[in-house]
C-alpha cells in the first residue's frame, strides 16, 4: 500500500547510514583491536542468548523483507555484524549462505505457482554467479578493514543511487 517511490527512497535512507556505519564503527565494533589474522579464524560460542536474539531478529529480517520485497541476507548481516559482533568476513560468509536458503525456498514457491521466466532467469544467471564468485575470491584476500570499507563504500553508493533514480524519474 506504500507508493514505490516512497519504498525506494525508504531503502535508500536506510542504506546511507548503514553504510557509513559499517565504513567508520563497524570494524572497531567487530573486530577491536584484533590482528586480521586473528580475527578470520574467530568462532563465537553459540550461547542460548545469542542463539535467541538470532531467532528473533531472523524473524523481524523476514518481516522486513515481506514489507521491502528485499533479500534478507543484507539485514542479516547488520544484525551479525552489529548485534552478535561476528568479523566481517564470518558475517558475509554467513549471511551469505542464509540467502542461498532463502533463495532456494523462494524459488520453490515461485516454481510452483509458475512464476519463473527460465529464459530470463539463465541469463542473468550467468553473469551473477561469475561476479558472485569473483567478489567472494576478492573479499577472502583482503583485511578485515578493507572489507568493511568496500562494503561501506558499496552500500552507501546503492542508497544514493536509489535515492537518485527515484527524483530524476
Amino acid at each position: 500500500m506504500i507508493p514505490p517511490v516512497s519504498m525506494s527512497s525508504l531503502f535508500g535512507f536506510f542504506l546511507i547510514p548503514m553504510g557509513m556505519l559499517i565504513w567508520l564503527k563497524g570494524i572497531r565494533t567487530t573486530v577491536g583491536s584484533m590482528p586480521d589474522s586473528l580475527a578470520n579464524r574467530v568462532m563465537l560460542v553459540e550461547t542460548a542468548r545469542t542463539k535467541f536474539i538470532s531467532l528473533g531478529l531472523g524473524l523481524f529480517v523476514g518481516i522486513m523483507c515481506g514489507i521491502f520485497g528485499a533479500g534478507g541476507g543484507g539485514g542479516i548481516f547488520v544484525i551479525l555484524l552489529f548485534v552478535l559482533h561476528y568479523p566481517i568476513h564470518l558475517a558475509v560468509g554467513t549471511s551469505s549462505f542464509i540467502m542461498m536458503i532463502t533463495a532456494a525456498s523462494g524459488t520453490g514457491g515461485y516454481v510452483l505457482h509458475g512464476n519463473i521466466n527460465i529464459y530470463a532467469a539463465l541469463i542473468a544467471s550467468g553473469p551473477t554467479v561469475l561476479t558472485a564468485w569473483s567478489g567472494a575470491w576478492i573479499a577472502n584476500r583482503v583485511s578485515e578493514i578493507t572489507l568493511g570499507r568496500i562494503i561501506g563504500a558499496i552500500l552507501t553508493g546503492l542508497g544514493i543511487t536509489m535515492i537518485t533514480i527515484q527524483y530524476l524519474a
